[in-house]
C-alpha cells in the first residue's frame, strides 16, 4: 500500500492519538516539510530527504509544528484485514493544534 499523508501547518494528525500495526511495517518517507513524531516514547523531528522505518507493535504519530505544509508518504504490504489498533491520549496534544 502507498499513501500520501498530508498535514497542513500547526497539525496534529491523530489530534493526540497514535496506532500501531500487529503485522503490518511500515517505511514513511518525509518529502516536505519537517515532521515530529513519537515512535513509543521516543519523539524525533524527521525533516524531508529522511526515511523512517517504523516495525509492528511500535505504537506511532506525527504532528506538524511548523509553519510549512508536511508530506509524507506511508509504504507497507497490504493486507487483507485490518490491523491497525489506535491508542487515546498517546501524547498531550500540540498547544498549536487546530
Amino acid at each position: 500500500a502507498l499513501t500520501l499523508i498530508r498535514v497542513p501547518p500547526h497539525s496534529d494528525f491523530e489530534q493526540g492519538t497514535g496506532h500501531f500495526h500487529d503485522e503490518v511495517e511500515e517505511i514513511y518517507l518525509v518529502t516536505r516539510g519537517t515532521a515530529t513524531w513519537r515512535f513509543g516514547d521516543e519523539v524525533v523531528e524527521v525533516a524531508a530527504g529522511s526515511a523512517v522505518r517504523v516495525a509492528p507493535g511500535t505504537v506511532r504519530s506525527h504532528r506538524n509544528l511548523g509553519s510549512e505544509p508536511v508530506e509524507i508518504w506511508a509504504l507497507s504490504r497490504q493486507l487483507d484485514h485490518g490491523d491497525a489498533t489506535k491508542v487515546d491520549e498517546f501524547w498531550a496534544d500540540s498547544p498549536e493544534a487546530r
